[in-house]
């Protein structure tokens, strides 16, 4: 079943993209490949859909491996997720965000998080493309901003579970 919302999904993001690239053309409006993009994930939410989105980068190998891992549910405007840094040797960080989405396909979230034993909240500014998300704006001393590449949601554990 969730291979099957995952095509289907993935079914209409195409179909969303060859309707917008058609619009385009016709009303022969200049627009950038990445506002193209960002448009389809305003135009999915917007939709009344809901889609899931994973991200993740790792660095190192074997034992001494640090990752970075994203992933939300977008439903309407509301987005919804988990982002959590997982060094090898150092304290990880982990926590939630929810936020909207807006009319350029971003969104502004606020990121609740553990690390170190101490709670904090940062807000967040998402920014969509193809093949990652960049997290900005939160104060650079934590670490917090990345940008991260997308991945298949069943390539993390515990991903939209």
């Amino acid at each position: 079943m969730k291979y099957f919302k995952i095509v289907l999904v993935s079914v209409a993001l195409c179909l969303l993209q060859a309707c917008e690239n058609k619009e385009e053309s016709n009303n022969k409006q200049d627009q950038t490949p990445e506002k193209s993009r960002t448009g389809t994930l305003t135009a999915v939410a917007k939709s009344s859909m809901n889609t899931s989105m994973c991200f993740q980068n790792t660095f190192g190998s074997g034992d001494a491996t640090d990752t970075q891992v994203l992933w939300f549910t977008l439903e309407n405007q509301n987005i919804a997720g988990e982002y959590h840094w997982l060094p090898a040797f150092k304290d990880k960080r982990t926590g939630t965000f929810t936020g909207q989405l807006d009319n350029n396909g971003e969104a502004d979230v606020v990121y609740h998080f553990i690390q170190e034993g101490q709670e904090d909240t940062q807000s967040l500014h998402l920014v969509f493309s193809s093949q990652s998300i960049k997290i900005i704006g939160a104060e650079p001393s934590l670490g917090i901003n990345a940008d991260i590449h997308r991945v298949e949601c069943e390539t993390i554990p515990g991903a939209n579970q």
